[in-house]
């Protein structure tokens, strides 16, 4: 964080640079992960309430590699609880999701809830056996394929190396608030995109840190931006580009500023977020829709997914966390009526192995269960059923439905776009999976 050390107050001279733009915007906590050419377009204002009939993607990535047997558990194959004897979940436990043979987690209550939905029907989409061509189990590879959308290189594509929500940003958003990470970092995901999608660790980041000097952290911020665009002296070239660099992140930090005093949490009696990732992140994208924001995809994630030992005791915990955080958000966008337009993706780099280890855990696998939620889903399992012979007979299950197919559909269906044009890699196994309404 930056504190005032006397010397930061006063106009620049000789115009604002880069440096100036870094040490200001940056290292001051304004929450902006790169600063690059964003003369793209104009940031939008936030209007102040939820904008109405605006389609919306919050993709959840569990990084490490959830095990999608114990995520959706094939309990009518004798063949899981052989290979199984310590780490299987009884039927019993499991949560119905009308699909013979298979059920939920017990500790995934609020996609059960989805599920049930009295009023609006089954909103859930199961998919079974999600991956890639060529199985790669390595984290960092295939969380690299999950980003960029492409799994053999960019060597012989139209397009440039990088993610795939930078290439929708690019495509279907005009700003940086077109497409926000929160939580994760600089995800992969976005990199590549000239309006420079928003990626930032927490809302509550876009202030500085209290000064002796000044009370108000928000007024220190105001006061040292503008002094710098007022002494601003540069009639092109650099100086130009960080000066709009820099205004438009003293913009955005004051509509970021906005949304978090005038945010509205969950009613009593509602759940309620937890502090915990990914509940804090996920109630910041909360605070971004009721701003008013335009955004069409949110980014998040946490890990601890890698669980080699101790699966049901470490596995059960962050189930634990995504669950809680899924039925504060869920319930808040319904509480909203923003629940129509909401469209939750969780996904995971890869499976795990069909078998148990030596340390009640397992180990990397391929083809994984993946989730989709929200008022356009058209609930039910998509996939293959598990068979007794691969259960027995396989180290770990293969892939009948290629990610980006998923993700096809959601740029196509959900907002209209060509799915094709963002991710444009011949795929052997290509499909419609007509999971959207």
């Amino acid at each position: 964080m930056c504190k005032n050390n006397g010397t930061r107050r006063r106009a620049s001279k000789k115009g604002v640079t880069r440096r100036d733009v870094i040490r200001y915007g940056v290292a001051s906590s304004l929450g902006i992960a790169a600063l690059g050419p964003l003369g793209k377009g104009i940031l939008q204002e936030a209007s102040g309430a939820p904008l109405p009939n605006h389609k919306r993607c919050v993709v959840i990535y569990c990084y490490g590699g959830y095990d999608g047997l114990n995520m959706v558990v094939p309990h009518g194959v004798q063949a899981y609880y052989d290979r199984r004897p310590n780490i299987a979940i009884d039927s019993i436990d499991t949560l119905d999701i009308g699909h013979t043979g298979y059920g939920l987690n017990p500790g995934l209550q609020a996609m059960k809830d989805v599920h049930d939905d009295p009023v609006r029907g089954n909103q859930l989409a199961v998919f079974q056996k999600v991956g890639y061509p060529d199985d790669d189990l390595s984290h960092f590879n295939s969380q690299d394929f999950y980003s960029w959308g492409v799994r053999n290189g960019f060597g012989n594509l139209t397009i440039p190396e990088s993610g795939w929500i930078g290439r929708f940003a690019d495509a279907y958003t005009t700003d940086s608030l077109g497409a926000v990470s929160v939580g994760v970092g600089r995800p992969l995901d976005m990199e590549g995109s000239s309006v420079n999608p928003l990626m930032v660790d927490r809302l509550t980041s876009f202030e500085f840190d209290e000064d002796n000097e000044y009370e108000a952290n928000h007024q220190l911020r105001i006061d040292a931006v503008q002094s710098i665009l007022a002494g601003y002296s540069g009639s092109g070239g650099l100086d130009d580009g960080a000066q709009q660099a820099l205004q438009q992140a003293h913009d955005l930090t004051n509509q970021i500023q906005m949304a978090v005093d005038n945010y509205t949490p969950p009613a009593a009696g509602q759940p309620q977020y937890p502090g915990s990732e990914p509940g804090r992140d996920l109630e910041d994208i909360m605070r971004m829709i009721q701003a008013g924001f335009d955004t069409k995809i949110f980014y998040t994630g946490f890990g601890g997914w890698d669980n080699h030992s101790n699966l049901i005791n470490a596995m059960g915990f962050r189930i634990g966390r995504l669950n809680d955080a899924l039925a504060a958000f869920i319930a808040h966008c319904q509480a909203l009526n923003i629940w129509d337009d909401m469209l939750i993706c969780i996904e995971s780099e890869f499976g795990r192995r069909i078998f148990e280890n030596g340390s009640f855990g397992d180990d990397h696998g391929h083809g994984n269960v993946f989730f989709a939620m929200g008022g356009g889903v058209n609930g039910g399992y998509y996939g293959p059923d598990l068979t007794t012979n691969e259960m027995e007979n396989n180290n770990w299950l293969g892939y009948d439905i290629d990610f980006r197919d998923i993700r096809k559909e959601m740029i196509n269906d959900w907002f209209g776009g060509d799915g094709d044009q963002i991710l444009p890699e011949p795929q052997e196994i290509n499909q419609n999976l007509g999971y959207l309404l």
